[in-house]
């Protein structure tokens, strides 16, 4: 237990430093040269964009970032909000906007004035102000990326954060699950996608469903898929890995 205790409060320790960092005078509001180069990493398959997200979001907490004065009915405490519509399920999500540079916001809205804050108080903040699940979009004057709720958590903690289409024990996870439904019938794999609309990465789960040859294979996908994305969906540890999440039932080749 005293362990676990002087972990905590070494974390909080240098959270607590990293929120109490000098704002630069000489600052002229230019782009970090290491963000940079991974906002400018390719983007042309969904490996490539969660690659890209991966390197954004590894920089995010230590770095300082320009956020636009609110905007009356456009703010939730001292963040301005962006609407985007969540893929197939008609709902709105509100998403903070944050901007690398001063070209990137003045690109957005000529007229801002922005304000100093850092990664890790974005994230801070963020995780308190927004009624649901918190997401943050970098630079949306561009292709911007969306920050997901569970890395702004680890950005917030000052951990790591692990990708869902990266993390095996949430793979070994899912597959005890479907190995209790349906035994020896379905290989559960992860990776990631990107939802073309809003830029933004989701995790893809695809289940591989062993079909008998005496069974109509419409019939099988419909009844064995069902059965198991609707465990699956409800499954908590699976929601909070990932704000998108997608079910791609298949037949084993």
């Amino acid at each position: 237990m005293e362990n676990i205790e002087q972990h905590s409060f070494e974390k909080q320790r240098r959270l607590e430093g990293r929120l109490r960092q000098k704002v630069d005078r000489l600052d002229r509001g230019e782009e970090d040269a290491q963000m940079r180069v991974a906002l400018d990493l390719p983007t042309q398959t969904a490996e490539q964009t969660a690659n890209r997200l991966e390197a954004v979001v590894s920089l995010l907490g230590g770095q300082r970032l320009l956020i636009p004065t609110s905007i009356e009915g456009q703010n939730a405490g001292p963040l301005v909000l962006v609407t985007s519509r969540t893929p197939g399920q008609g709902e709105s999500q509100s998403l903070a906007v944050a901007f690398t540079s001063l070209t990137h916001l003045h690109s957005w809205d000529a007229q801002a004035r922005p304000t100093v804050m850092s990664g890790t108080k974005l994230a801070l903040t963020a995780l308190a102000v927004l009624p649901r699940r918190a997401q943050v979009v970098i630079n949306p004057d561009k292709e911007g990326v969306v920050i997901p709720h569970a890395a702004l958590n680890a950005i917030a903690a000052g951990d790591s954060w692990l990708p869902a289409w990266r993390d095996p024990e949430l793979l070994s996870h899912l597959q005890q699950i479907a190995d209790s439904l349906l035994p020896g019938e379905v290989l559960v794999q992860t990776e990631p996608a990107v939802d073309a609309k809003n830029h933004e990465v989701m995790l893809v789960v695809d289940l591989c469903l062993r079909h008998r040859l005496d069974e109509a294979k419409d019939a099988f996908i419909q009844t064995k898929a069902s059965a198991i994305i609707d465990v699956l969906s409800s499954d908590q540890r699976l929601r909070a890995s990932a704000d998108l999440i997608q079910f791609r039932p298949r037949l084993c080749e």
